[in-house]
């Protein structure tokens, strides 16, 4: 049953704390496993015998957000814990630590969104409810085949505008190059570039149907106008709260999946601006620095960043 408060249960939280606690883990693991091999390659690039699936850029603020609508914790609190876990397996572990934990967390994200569709659709008996409503509402406008530019959303900024940010994301993303530096050779990067795709397509799609879970499951009842939620962008996590209020441990998973992502992401930005700040600044004025005050360096830089 769900708590009182309208709040996490301790299931919940336990499941949410372990989240945390696995990757703070992979991060102690790969600084124990690599402690005698303390080198830029292998901090920055794992010796190139890396490769990369799963990638999805989301901000700390957003999921901290969304946790402090199910949870008596503060915003800014939230918001510490992320950034706290991240730099420390980060600092610590290194690309490898990063990589590890991005595909942790890439699984705990696909399963959070994926659970929450299926006990809608349970719930609705079917699809096919949930898209009458998006119908009566007029939210299935990727269909639409107007071209006027002044359309926010159509089937022409959705193709035209997911394949430039494809581009750059695939392409000029430091983070994302930094990958297929780690890889050992072109071909190795290749498939990893090509093999991305599946879970991304597959996780955008999940998160497109939860969207019209969401406006099914509040038709005719504005959240955010109701007081329900203070934002709209805790309105997804509050969902999760009231579909597994029978059901201990599931919110937090989802919840645990916003903040995989963000964990995912900020890692990864925090392991590229310590490379790119060691290689273009400190490098560039101290070029014949010594081998393990580069490498402490590189982790005050993480700590920085």
């Amino acid at each position: 049953m769900e708590s009182s408060n309208g709040y996490f249960q301790v299931a919940d939280f336990v499941i949410f704390g372990g989240i945390l606690l696995s990757s703070a883990a992979i991060g102690i693991y790969f600084a124990y496993k690599d402690r005698r091999d303390e080198t830029i390659e292998n901090y920055y690039f794992g010796r190139r015998n890396v490769s990369p699936i799963f990638y999805l850029g989301i901000t700390v603020y957003l999921p901290a957000l969304a946790l402090s609508a199910v949870t008596i914790l503060e915003l800014k609190w939230t918001i510490a814990i992320t950034s706290i876990v991240c730099t420390f397996y980060t600092t610590i572990g290194g690309l490898k630590a990063v990589v590890w934990t991005d595909l942790l967390q890439s699984l705990i994200m696909l399963g959070g969104v994926l659970s929450l569709f299926i006990r809608a659709t349970l719930l609705y008996g079917g699809f096919g409810d949930i898209w009458d409503a998006a119908e009566r509402g007029n939210r299935l406008n990727f269909f639409k085949l107007d071209i006027d530019p002044r359309i926010r959303s159509s089937t022409w900024t959705h193709l035209i505008g997911g394949a430039v940010g494809g581009c750059y994301s695939a392409c000029c993303n430091q983070v994302t190059v930094q990958r297929y530096l780690s890889c050992d050779s072109v071909r190795s990067s290749r498939i990893a570039v090509w093999l991305q795709w599946i879970p991304s397509t597959i996780l955008l799609m999940l998160c497109v149907a939860n969207g019209l879970v969401l406006y099914a499951y509040y038709e005719g009842c504005d959240p955010v106008l109701s007081g329900l939620v203070a934002k709209s962008d805790q309105t997804i996590p509050r969902l999760a709260l009231e579909l597994f209020r029978d059901m201990p441990g599931m919110a937090g998973m989802f919840v645990s999946a916003a903040f995989s992502g963000t964990l995912s992401s900020v890692s990864s930005g925090v392991n590229s601006l310590s490379a790119l700040a060691l290689e273009d600044f400190v490098l560039r004025f101290f070029p014949t620095i010594p081998k393990r005050k580069k490498m402490l360096c590189s982790k005050l830089l993480s700590k920085f960043h």
